[in-house]
């Protein structure tokens, strides 16, 4: 029996999925920035970002409830991850995202640590505002806190971007 993990891969990668539509990998990668959002995100607000233009059908109920299901999974499956780096503040790559032998290979299309970090990218670009709003300038002449967290995502995003 296949994993709930390996239904939504071949779901999110089959040919017939609308333009714009995350693979598997970058999905991880967009739940990261997600879930990590300075303002709590609701999944009515991200399935349809899932899928590129926010439409998609499905075969029938069955499968719509088996692929949603499974996002919901995935997504609890990538906060727990985000929590436990948290935890442990010695910082780790996601769950099946390793780095490549030869560093070349993870800039590939096909890398899993490139389309993760893909995900990550549309998932701030997606969260944009709310990030915008959350690190806004203080008016004061001193750099506050968030300016200087501001300045550390910007350095973490160029990084991963």
């Amino acid at each position: 029996m296949a994993s709930t993990a390996d239904v939504l891969r071949a779901f999110l990668e089959h040919p017939d999925r609308p333009e714009g539509t995350l693979t598997f990998d970058q999905l991880r990668g967009f739940f990261f920035a997600v879930v990590n959002a300075p303002e709590l995100v609701m999944p009515s607000d991200w399935i349809p970002a899932i899928f590129g233009d926010g439409r998609q059908t499905f075969a029938d109920v069955e499968q719509a409830d088996t692929i949603y299901r499974a996002l919901k999974d995935e997504y609890n499956a990538v906060n727990e991850f985000s929590r436990m780096v948290v935890q442990t503040e010695d910082g780790a790559l996601p769950p099946d995202t390793a780095l490549l032998d030869d560093p070349m290979a993870n800039l590939a299309d096909d890398a899993p640590i490139h389309a993760w970090c893909q995900g990550f990218r549309e998932g701030h670009r997606w969260l944009i505002e709310s990030w915008n709003a959350f690190l806004a300038e203080d008016d004061e002449d001193e750099p506050s806190e968030t300016a200087e967290m501001s300045k550390e995502l910007g350095a973490l995003l160029m990084v991963l971007c």
